[in-house]
């Protein structure tokens, strides 16, 4: 009986060690798409004062930028820093706002420099590079891993398809891209990250190929101008939780969903073997 009991133990033990990451990464998706939901409510708040201020740092910082002040460093193999004057007018790992990909369900944190944090928490505007605002002559680019230890980051961008739409959620405004193409650089290949005189663009950049980062895979999207008499506010039909999934995708989340509970109530049987003989005593 005891060592049934010790088996019953090592195996409660190793589906928890199992499950754990599962459970973790579930929650962290939960989490994020409350905390998404409400970001756009509280900065239409911010007073009016703040939101100027913050309109002239953001117009400071690409027209240093405009100038010639561009400057990359690769967030996945060096931690060279950069000039502090390309990014003096913001708090280094500041919340700038969200990115919504539908085409992959996918709901990620944009924090301000590439740094490990950032990386760790979400996706990450590389410094040197333009912030988004819409405009022409701008290129933010976006890093983030291919899958971390909580959340996916930008494991399937590789999926995305010319034409899918991108939402960034950045303070109090949406801004709306449309994926144009895809190309694989050399991690030392920055040149390859500048903006485009006249072109109005976004990218994202996650190593490649997946799981090594021999390269660095590059998804290009233009801007969508915004109608006039459409509001820049993400409506329900762009709610976080009513995205579009390709299939690749699906059935993954599918998959992830089923051994979770497959865990869960294999977890709840081993209690269940351990408690018998307990409470058959007490009767």
């Amino acid at each position: 009986m005891k060592k049934r009991r010790v088996a019953l133990i090592l195996i409660f033990v190793g589906l928890c060690t199992m499950l754990y990451p599962f459970v973790r990464i579930v929650f962290s998706e939960y989490r994020v798409e409350k905390a998404a939901s409400t970001f756009m409510e509280k900065e239409a708040k911010r007073p009016a004062a703040e939101k100027d201020a913050l309109a002239a740092a953001i117009h400071n910082y690409n027209a240093r930028l405009s100038q010639g002040a561009e400057s990359f460093s690769d967030p996945f193999a060096s931690s060279a820093p950069i000039p502090e004057s390309a990014f003096n007018d913001f708090s280094p790992d500041a919340l700038l706002g969200y990115i919504r990909i539908p085409a992959l369900s996918e709901v990620q944190p944009i924090y301000f420099g590439a740094s490990d944090k950032n990386m760790s928490r979400g996706v990450a505007l590389i410094e040197g590079t333009s912030f988004p605002t819409g405009t022409d002559g701008t290129r933010p680019v976006l890093a983030g891993h291919r899958g971390y230890y909580t959340f996916n980051g930008f494991l399937y961008i590789n999926n995305l398809e010319e034409g899918d739409d991108v939402f960034l959620d950045i303070f109090d405004k949406t801004l709306h891209y449309k994926v144009t193409d895809q190309e694989s650089i050399p991690p030392w290949a920055g040149e390859k990250l500048k903006s485009v005189e006249g072109k109005n663009m976004l990218t994202l950049l996650t190593c490649h190929p997946y799981p090594t980062a021999r390269e660095r895979l590059l998804v290009n999207c233009r801007y969508v101008p915004q109608d006039p008499d459409v509001s820049e506010t993400p409506s329900d039909e762009k709610s976080v939780t009513m995205f579009r999934k390709s299939g690749t995708v699906q059935a993954f989340r599918i998959l992830f969903r089923v051994v979770t509970v497959i865990l869960s109530a294999a977890i709840l049987f081993v209690l269940y073997k351990f408690i018998r003989p307990f409470r058959e005593k007490e009767e």
